[in-house]
């Protein structure tokens, strides 16, 4: 059996965040919640509101998630609160954070996954299959021929063993010493691209064609009203009925009563007003 992580970082507002994506992973791939652990590293594990929520969870969709501390994480405590490092821990794991695990997904923790009819994580692993490399991304087009080319921060799947063989050495470097990341002067997507062996980059060059790379809906866009358009090609992306397949479970609308988060609620608001004009 294949076993995946899911792993990402919390703090600050985003913490909210984390009952919507650890449950909605599960809600998503029901018939893998044997093979699927998810593990967010959080400045807030003791918030009354989000155990409340994690409880509901685990009494009524799985048990397979852990909440990490930051305190017991080398250098995090720092990181975290330094705006200019905090974004970058999560490329930056120890390998003890997912040892065991065939596949790991880093990702941004703003989204709920929606099913979109294959198993999860399916198009990264063949990609990975296409390339031969230890992870499957994608240079964000607009960054292509530029200067400072970016790899997409939400989509960051690696071949456990075969990553860490490779990058464990850079990842501890930076850990121990996030002065040299601020001389890069880069925002976390340019760092990434940096950071990656030269010649998997190369490679990732010539089959930059990572398909149907969306796992859900980004919430995060819902913050500004602005955003709201985005409703629409939401609905394009995934069937109707795998969006309510999550959100219309009686245990996810139970937590987000207890764990109350903004951009979900206006997600919500719009998509009422989409399917009833």
């Amino acid at each position: 059996m294949t076993k995946k992580l899911v792993i990402g970082l919390a703090f600050g507002t985003y913490n909210s965040f984390i009952p919507i994506f650890i449950s909605s992973i599960f809600l998503a791939y029901p018939e893998e919640k044997t093979n699927i652990f998810v593990k967010i590293i959080s400045d807030n594990i003791h918030n009354k509101k989000l155990n409340k929520a994690l409880d509901v969870i685990r009494n009524n969709i799985t048990s397979n998630f852990e909440l990490i501390d930051y305190n017991e994480e080398t250098n995090l405590k720092e990181m975290m609160y330094v705006v200019e490092y905090g974004r970058y821990y999560r490329y930056l794991l120890d390998y003890e954070n997912v040892k065991g695990y065939d596949y790991a997904f880093i990702t941004d923790i703003d989204s709920i996954f929606i099913n979109k009819g294959d198993e999860l994580f399916y198009n990264y692993i063949e990609h990975m299959k296409k390339t031969n490399i230890s992870f499957s991304n994608q240079i964000r087009r607009s960054s292509f021929n530029t200067e400072k080319p970016r790899l997409n921060c939400n989509h960051h799947f690696i071949d456990v063993e075969k990553y860490f063989s490779k990058y464990n050495d850079i990842n501890k470097y930076y850990r121990l010493n996030t002065d040299k990341i601020k001389e890069f002067q880069m925002i976390d997507e340019q760092f990434l691209y940096y950071i990656m062996d030269k010649e998997e980059i190369s490679i990732l060059r010539k089959n930059n064609d990572l398909s149907s790379k969306e796992i859900g809906i980004h919430l995060g866009i819902y913050r500004r009203k602005r955003d709201f358009n985005f409703i629409e090609s939401d609905i394009k992306k995934f069937t109707l009925n795998k969006i309510k397949q999550v959100i219309n479970n009686k245990s996810f609308i139970k937590i987000n009563k207890i764990n109350y988060n903004r951009p979900y609620s206006l997600f919500i608001k719009e998509l009422n007003k989409f399917l009833h004009p």
